[in-house]
């Protein structure tokens, strides 16, 4: 009786799994790439089966994709696990291609959720993106809800997603991802991603200067500074 329950299991167990949502094509290739950030391993899709997820099609030296990432952030403590946002770094130009270059700015920018480094266009052209930024919604089924060009999408963005979470609600994926911030891997520093620098009380006449500067100056004290001596 007992070996016959048991097979009874691993036959219904076999069905299921053969009738199981597979991951889409658009999921497969979100998740071909080997070059991930802020994560202890590259995603699969597998990881995003299930999921609301919210593509970011980004480039660093686009100053309008620096202007959603406020509204990305909110949109993340808003919804908490009931979405994932992933970025997708397209680089425009050869040297933002470079996975060094996205992480200094995925640090620099405070971008704490799953980045992928685009550099062939491939999952830019699986999703027919056509300019920076672009964001797409993926229901949980894996195919596109909604995308949104440019900036200024945040309340469409929520309404959209909250019908997700209605129509997908009790059978979402919310587990943890294998996340790992990159700027937690830096040291800690107040002149990590300097801009400016104020001298204080280095110069009465000269309040700040170009932090390019101090590249050639490693080390300047009030006390030695041969170009901004002490001042009383």
């Amino acid at each position: 009786m007992i070996r016959w329950l048991l097979a009874v299991m691993l036959l219904s167990n076999a069905a299921f799994a053969a009738h199981a949502p597979q991951p889409t094509d658009l999921q497969k290739a979100v998740a071909g790439k080997s070059e991930w950030l802020n994560v202890s391993r590259p995603l699969t899709a597998g990881d995003l089966k299930g999921r609301i997820v919210l593509l970011d099609f980004w480039t660093l030296g686009c100053i309008n994709c620096m202007d959603i990432i406020p509204d990305l952030k909110a949109l993340e403590q808003e919804f908490g696990t009931g979405i994932t946002v992933i970025g997708v770094h397209s680089a425009k130009f050869a040297d933002e291609k470079q996975t060094a270059s996205i992480r200094a700015a995925v640090a620099r920018y405070g971008i704490t959720h799953p980045v992928v480094n685009d550099s062939d266009f491939a999952i830019w052209n699986a999703f027919g993106v056509k300019a920076w930024p672009t964001l797409v919604l993926l229901g949980p089924d894996g195919r596109i809800a909604s995308v949104y060009a440019g900036e200024g999408n945040k309340a469409a963005i929520e309404a959209d997603v909250k019908k997700l979470l209605d129509a997908y609600k009790g059978t979402l994926v919310t587990t943890a991802l294998p996340l790992a911030s990159e700027g937690a891997k830096l040291p800690e520093s107040p002149l990590r991603f300097p801009g400016k620098i104020t001298l204080g009380a280095w110069g009465k006449n000269i309040k700040t200067l170009p932090a390019a500067l101090f590249v050639a100056i490693p080390a300047i004290t009030a006390s030695s500074s041969p170009i901004f001596p002490a001042t009383s």
